[in-house]
């Protein structure tokens, strides 16, 4: 059964930020989502960064461009592995807000 919700993030040279963004997916306590983060040709630690978060989870797939394709180029990739209802996006450098603030 395809999840309710399909996040895709695509960023370049977010080291600093993609260890945030990605765990504030793993912190929600809605848990019926799914992830394709897209590394656009990162010259510095993002891919690590986001390897080393996601590692364990199959809720979020991980595609690594050594070319630069920009935003639509990602959006195009990432499109066909997306199978939730409802899409979201989400950029290298922003998260979702900790659920148990809210």
């Amino acid at each position: 059964m395809p999840p309710s919700i399909s996040v895709w993030i695509s960023t370049r040279n977010a080291s600093d930020f993609i260890t945030k963004c990605l765990g504030s997916l793993l912190d929600q306590s809605f848990t019926d989502w799914e992830a394709v983060f897209i590394d656009d040709a990162s010259t510095d630690d993002t891919w690590e960064n986001a390897w080393r978060v996601a590692a364990g989870d199959p809720r979020i797939r991980l595609l690594r461009n050594t070319l630069r394709v920009r935003q639509v180029g990602a959006f195009l990739q990432a499109f066909p592995l997306l199978t939730g209802e409802i899409v979201v996006e989400l950029d290298g450098d922003d998260w979702f807000p900790d659920p148990s603030a809210l």
